[in-house]
C-alpha cells in the first residue's frame, strides 16, 4: 500500500483517564492499516484509458487508493493494553448538552491533520480531528473527507463524547455518500468559485446517510472515584509514545485561559481584525469585488491562530 503524499505520523490525539482505566487515540497509522485492501473507486477517465491502452495496460495494485478508512479510533485499557470494543447501542449523543451553557467554557480545543493526499490531481483526502473539553465533558470529531472529481464525494465521521462522573462514553460513527454531479449540481457557481467543493462542513448536510450506528464503551467495572474533576482526565496532542511496559504518564489538568504576558509577541484580536480588514482592501483594490476563496480565509486565520470551533453546531 503506498502511503498519502502528506502522513503526520507523529501527531496524534490521546485521551486517557486512569480513574476509568482507559485510553482514547486516533492515530494516522492505526487509520491506514484500516483502509481497505481493494480499490471500489476509478478515475473518471479510466475506462477510456483501459479502452485506448487495450490488452497493454498493467494490472494496478490493488488497495483503496482513496484512503475511505472507516476507522472509529483506537480504545485500550492503561493497566493491560488490552483492546475494548464497544456494543451497539440505542443511546444517542445529546448534542443539545453541547451547546454553549451560562458559566461552562470551552478550556482547550485543538485541530490536527493525520494525513492528507490530492490523489494524483483527481481529487482529495484528508482525514482530520477535532476535540474540545469544558469542565463537564470531552467531545472529539473525527472526519475522512474524500473528493474524487467528477466521480464521488465521501464524508466518513466518528463522534466520542464523555461526561465526566459518568462511567460511560457514546461513539457514533456515520458514513455519507453522493454522485460529485449530484452535489455540483447543488451549489451555485458563486459557492463554487468560493470553494466549497473542499468544505465538508458545508456540504454534510447535503449528502445521504448510508450508514449510521451508536456504540457504548461501558466501564461500569471501574471505580470512577473523582472523575467528574478534568483534571483526571488528561488530552494530549503529538508527541511520542510511552513504552507499553511502563507506567501511564501523570495525568495533567486543563490549563485555564490565561492573559497575555507584558511583551507577549502574539497579536491581539483588535491587530488581527486590523491586519485582515488591511488585506481585504488590498484584495479589493487588485481585484475588485471578487471574494477570497475559503482555503485563502482559512490559510489567514491559521496563520494568525484565530480558528475556532462553532459549539453551536457541536462540529456536525
Amino acid at each position: 500500500m503506498t502511503l498519502p503524499e502528506m502522513v503526520f505520523g507523529e501527531t496524534d490525539l490521546v485521551i486517557l483517564n486512569k480513574d476509568l482505566d482507559v485510553a482514547f487515540a486516533f492515530k494516522a497509522y492505526d487509520a491506514l492499516a484500516a483502509c481497505s485492501r481493494a480499490a471500489d473507486i476509478k478515475v473518471s477517465m479510466s475506462e477510456k484509458w483501459m479502452e485506448k491502452a487495450g490488452a497493454d495496460i498493467p494490472e494496478a495494485q490493488e488497495f483503496d487508493w482513496t484512503y475511505s478508512t472507516k476507522y472509529r479510533g483506537t480504545t485500550r485499557t492503561l493497566s493491560t493494553d488490552a483492546a475494548i470494543e464497544p456494543s451497539e447501542t440505542e443511546e444517542k449523543i445529546d448534542f443539545d448538552s453541547l451547546k454553549p451553557k451560562a458559566g461552562e467554557s470551552i478550556v482547550w480545543s485543538s485541530d490536527i491533520i493525520l494525513f492528507e493526499d490530492e490523489l494524483h490531481d483527481h481529487g482529495t483526502c484528508k482525514l482530520s480531528v477535532r476535540v474540545r473539553a469544558t469542565q463537564t465533558y470531552f467531545y472529539v470529531l473525527q472526519r475522512v473527507w474524500v473528493r474524487v472529481d467528477h466521480v464521488v464525494f465521501r464524508l466518513r465521521e466518528t463522534r466520542l463524547h464523555h461526561r465526566f462522573g459518568s462511567s460511560h462514553a457514546l461513539r457514533q460513527y456515520t458514513e455519507r455518500e453522493d454522485n460529485y454531479d449530484t452535489i455540483v449540481k447543488s451549489c451555485n457557481a458563486k459557492q463554487i468559485r468560493e470553494g466549497i467543493l473542499d468544505e465538508p462542513d458545508q456540504l454534510a448536510a447535503r449528502m445521504p446517510v448510508v450508514y449510521d450506528v451508536t456504540e457504548k464503551f461501558d466501564f461500569a467495572n471501574a471505580t470512577p472515584a473523582n472523575s467528574a474533576d478534568p483534571a483526571k482526565t488528561s488530552v494530549a496532542t503529538g508527541g511520542p509514545e510511552a513504552p507499553k511496559d511502563s507506567a501511564p504518564p501523570p495525568p495533567t489538568a486543563f490549563p485555564k485561559p490565561m492573559p497575555p504576558a507584558s511583551g507577549d509577541s502574539t497579536p491581539t484580536q483588535a491587530e488581527i481584525d486590523a491586519k485582515n480588514k488591511l488585506a481585504e482592501a488590498e484584495f479589493k483594490k487588485k481585484f475588485g469585488n471578487l471574494k477570497p476563496n475559503a482555503k485563502a480565509m482559512l490559510h489567514r486565520e491559521r496563520k494568525h491562530e484565530t480558528r475556532y470551533f462553532d459549539s453551536g453546531d457541536a462540529f456536525s
